[in-house]
């Protein structure tokens, strides 16, 4: 729906990963690593960030830690200037996700836990100053016999991303994913590293 222009041309989002879910329970070894959330996670909400607005022209972050006992940063707050949009991204454990992004349209908003919410409040370009209520749409993703039922958003992603991979190695389409996009996702997790390291905003070339 955003792709087709449903709320028009976006200029500013607000995504946020805000979790307490026990992440360390599951995977100790993340206690260990010199960069956590922003590499872990935040990784996944600088790649959505790019879906909404394409490539970023400057990162601006800055990090802390919560829990004492971890070696890296579990808190991370990242601006980027994308364009004329300037997403705020906060990561945080896992797996919640929500997310609001303005367009000249109409507002959107989702929250993404155990199952997918969707609000769709249109309040713009309309010449009514009342705000129809929010029409919620669920999509919980589907729960598979192998998988931790805590974990059925990531788990049920990657069954359609080795799908996706199965069938661009047929020859019967383009991947989704590649070496050469994630690169790009991850030139923004070493620019947020970098910036907050630094304490100024990291400027990024936009071409090639």
């Amino acid at each position: 729906m955003l792709a087709d222009g449903a709320i028009g041309a976006p200029f500013r989002a607000r995504i946020e990963m805000v979790s307490g879910f026990p992440v360390f329970d599951n995977q100790p070894y993340l206690k260990d690593l010199e960069q956590f959330i922003l590499a872990d996670m935040g990784v996944h909400i600088l790649d959505y960030a790019r879906v909404l607005f394409g490539e970023a022209e400057s990162v601006y972050c800055q990090t802390s830690r919560v829990h004492r006992d971890i070696k890296g940063e579990d808190v991370a707050t990242v601006m980027m200037k994308m364009g004329a949009a300037r997403p705020f991204c906060v990561t945080w454990a896992m797996p919640v996700t929500t997310w609001s992004a303005s367009g000249s349209r109409r507002h959107s908003s989702s929250s993404r836990g155990s199952e997918d919410r969707w609000s769709w409040p249109p309040i713009t370009g309309s010449a009514s100053r009342r705000r129809p209520a929010p029409i919620p749409m669920r999509y919980p993703p589907p729960h598979y016999a192998w998988a931790d039922a805590a974990y059925d958003v990531a788990h049920s992603s990657l069954v359609a991303c080795n799908a996706n991979l199965l069938q661009a190695l047929r020859g019967e389409g383009p991947a989704e994913t590649t070496g050469e996009d994630n690169l790009k996702t991850l030139r923004l997790v070493f620019a947020g590293y970098d910036s907050a390291q630094r304490g100024e905003a990291v400027r990024l070339e936009t071409s090639g």
